[in-house]
């Protein structure tokens, strides 16, 4: 299932929460789209082994936050947790941001230095 939703959000830009997004994902996995229909409408019946599971994952994994991608070229020297304050146009990209922001720098920093 986790498959089949993330190639919807992430390959073919669908929302993840949308419900015909679930059920389409749950339906391509094998999943029981009844069930998965009863699940949807009874959203509180799973809250606590939802919460239970999120925290066994970020204790596991020891995460504590999603990533923050500060990039820096030959003329940049920046970062938005420098403790001097100096910043000199650097990118950022939040760890949840999509492929194409990603990309994005990446082609703008090729472009800074001329490739």
């Amino acid at each position: 299932y986790a498959d089949a939703l993330s190639r919807r959000h992430f390959t073919r830009g669908m929302s993840s929460n949308s419900r015909h997004t679930i059920l389409d994902a749950a339906a391509e996995a094998g999943l029981d789209v009844a069930d998965v229909e009863h699940m949807l409408n009874n959203t509180h019946e799973y809250t606590e082994d939802v919460w239970q599971s999120y925290r066994d994952t970020v204790g596991k994994h020891d995460i504590h936050s999603i990533p923050f991608f500060t990039f820096n070229g030959p003329d940049t020297n920046g970062g938005k947790f420098r403790t001097d304050g100096e910043r000199s146009g650097e990118l950022t990209v939040n760890g949840s941001g999509s492929t194409q922001q990603f990309l994005s720098v990446f082609e703008r920093i090729k472009d800074r230095v001329g490739l």
